[in-house]
C-alpha cells in the first residue's frame, strides 16, 4: 500500500510540476508537421489531433488539481 501511495505522489508531483507531458506535447506536434510537410496529410492529422487532445487534457487536470490544492490551502486559513 505504501508503494502505491509512493507512486501516486509522484504521479501527481510529476503532473503538477513536471514538463513531461508537455515535452510529449511537443514531440506530437512536431511529428505531425513533419508528416505535413512530407504531404502524409492523414497521419499528419492523427498525430496533431492527439496533440491537441493530450494538451487540453493536461492543462485541465493541472488546473484541477491546483484549484483544489488553492481550496484546501484557503479553508486551512
Amino acid at each position: 500500500m505504501k508503494n502505491l501511495k509512493g507512486v501516486a505522489f509522484y504521479i501527481r508531483k510529476e503532473i503538477i510540476e513536471g514538463d513531461s507531458p508537455f515535452l510529449i506535447f511537443l514531440v506530437l506536434i512536431l511529428i505531425g508537421y513533419i508528416l505535413f510537410f512530407m504531404s502524409y496529410n492523414i497521419l499528419s492529422n492523427i498525430f496533431l489531433t492527439c496533440s491537441a487532445i493530450l494538451g487540453v487534457a493536461v492543462a485541465t487536470i493541472r488546473i484541477c488539481i491546483m484549484t483544489f490544492i488553492l481550496l484546501k490551502t484557503l479553508c486551512r486559513l
